[in-house]
């Protein structure tokens, strides 16, 4: 059953409003039917995650302010001149997946990022070997 939370639909409205958007459109770019929208707004469900990660980047809004309210809003649009050649591979390589291979992909780099971070250097190497791994296995699937 979906979660429901009311704060979540006047949220998601007031985005649309900010961000010039009509439930129709929203709809038909994020893939869902405009009874969905309306149940988004309407009732507070909550979407599936892949959806509310399309409506998130529909209205240039992280996950985290969709949900909560709070959080950095989306700033990742870099300077072309900052991105590095490999990190521009990684992202055609990345967008030309289909989205269930990049959910999955997303869960086991924050995983490894979380290692780094920790400073776990045999969590953090295992992290990276599985993510090298799975990495392959979802660009092989795809092609």
């Amino acid at each position: 059953m979906a979660e429901k939370n009311l704060e979540f639909g006047k949220r998601l409205e007031r985005f649309l409003f900010e961000a010039s958007f009509s439930k129709k459109r929203l709809a038909q770019e994020a893939g869902v039917s405009p009874s969905a929208v309306g149940t988004y707004i309407n009732e507070g469900r909550i979407p599936e995650a892949p959806i509310l990660l399309r409506i998130a980047r529909l209205l240039n809004k992280s996950m985290e302010e969709l949900l909560t309210g709070e959080g950095e809003p989306v700033g990742y649009q870099k300077d072309i001149r900052e991105v590095s050649l490999l990190e521009n591979n990684l992202i055609k390589l990345f967008h030309s997946l289909p989205m269930d291979n990049k959910m999955g992909l997303l869960g086991i780099f924050n995983t490894y990022v979380q290692a780094l971070k920790n400073e776990k250097g045999n969590s953090a190497q295992l992290a990276y070997d599985d993510f090298r791994k799975s990495f392959m296995e979802e660009v092989k699937k795809s092609e």
